[in-house]
């Protein structure tokens, strides 16, 4: 099931706006650990390969955009995101 579509609507100023994006299924689930210690480091994978990696919350950890390899900085929860332009197949 590739795509599927969220629409997006909010009202500014009594104007009512709507905008139909298309989110892709792929790629798959992000594989890595879920718990890491300050200090630590680990890589995560996905595929297709070619997309970036990056982070939400960059006091917390970093991540390097290629090769997905994180290394936590502080307690806290983040999100960590890989973005393809690969299509769906």
């Amino acid at each position: 099931m590739c795509p599927f579509g969220v629409e997006i609507r909010y009202t500014v100023g009594g104007c009512y706006v709507s905008k139909f994006i298309t989110v892709d299924v792929l790629p798959g689930m992000i594989s890595g650990p879920l718990t890491l210690c300050k200090g630590d480091t680990a890589t995560y994978t996905d595929t297709p390969g070619g997309g970036r990696w990056s982070v939400g919350g960059s006091s917390i950890a970093t991540i390097d955009s290629i090769t997905g390899l994180l290394t936590a900085i502080s307690g806290g929860t983040l999100n960590v995101t890989y973005t393809t332009s690969a299509g769906c197949s």
